[in-house]
């Protein structure tokens, strides 16, 4: 493939490990994906892409769904899990490929290890980029409040620190998290953030602005309910009350167009 299809003559394997390009060359006579340990998948991953070789492409995607598979549902260890998320958040930037990121946060999510994993990992919010932030809110979902309550530990942590400020991370993530159902569900939390949104960004009109957008934005989004609201008795019958009413005044005026009265029934014109 590579030296017909792709007519490369040479291949530059600087930017690869020894071992990972090891990896490649023995898959590459073989035909198949030796076993590999884990600290190389990234690298082997990344040279299948580089060099376009769909079916080591599947085969680095088996590996990683394999090791996701061998990962107990019950008590998962953290450190199983972040592999598994770094792995995905890397693939997601750089190769823009979604089935890993997709089968990483489905094992985290039903291994319900969400809330741990999330106050862990945010732990070192300082470090993460914004594709880690992207997932971190996929992650959560409408569950917002995952990200909202170590957010608000994190920050309070910091309220008479001299020169502490609302962190460019942090602002990432409450920009592009939607507050709603955490101002409509978990309201004391809201409003707690928001405290301490409000205390961080005192000393800083542009940190004011955005605490004040947010809020804002947060407010001005209409609440859907979880659940279509029952219809009462007393409003089926209020619904029915109009066509009833016409009817009998139907019938009024038919009666009194056979007897020769007048109705007394007064039409009020909305033209004036």
């Amino acid at each position: 493939h590579m030296t017909t299809t792709l007519e490369l003559k040479s291949i530059d394997m600087k930017e690869f490990s020894e071992q990972s390009v090891q990896c490649f060359v023995e898959a590459a006579y073989s035909g198949k994906l030796p076993n590999v340990p884990g600290d190389i998948f990234r690298d082997l991953n990344k040279i299948s892409h580089a060099f376009k070789v769909k079916w080591l492409q599947l085969s680095c995607f088996s590996m990683f769904f394999e090791f996701i598979c061998a990962i107990p549902d019950i008590l998962p260890p953290y450190e199983d899990l972040f592999f598994v998320f770094e792995e995905a958040a890397y693939v997601l930037s750089k190769l823009k490929q979604e089935n890993i990121s997709t089968v990483a946060l489905e094992k985290i999510t039903s291994s319900n290890s969400r809330k741990m994993f999330i106050e862990k990992y945010l732990l070192d919010i300082g470090k993460l980029s914004d594709y880690h932030l992207d997932m971190i809110i996929k992650l959560a979902g409408v569950d917002v409040d995952l990200i909202v309550q170590p957010l608000k530990e994190q920050l309070r942590e910091q309220l008479g620190v001299e020169g502490a400020m609302i962190s460019n991370e942090c602002k990432y993530l409450l920009e592009n998290c939607d507050l709603t159902p955490c101002r409509r569900d978990k309201t004391d939390l809201f409003e707690q953030l928001f405290d301490v949104l409000q205390e961080l960004a005192n000393e800083s009109k542009e940190d004011m602005r955005l605490v004040l957008r947010l809020h804002r934005k947060s407010a001005s989004k209409p609440e859907v309910s979880q659940r279509p609201a029952s219809k009462s008795n007393s409003e089926e019958g209020s619904r029915t009350q109009p066509v009833e009413q016409e009817s009998n005044n139907q019938k009024r005026r038919n009666s009194e167009k056979s007897s020769g009265k007048k109705s007394s029934v007064k039409i009020t014109s909305w033209f004036w």
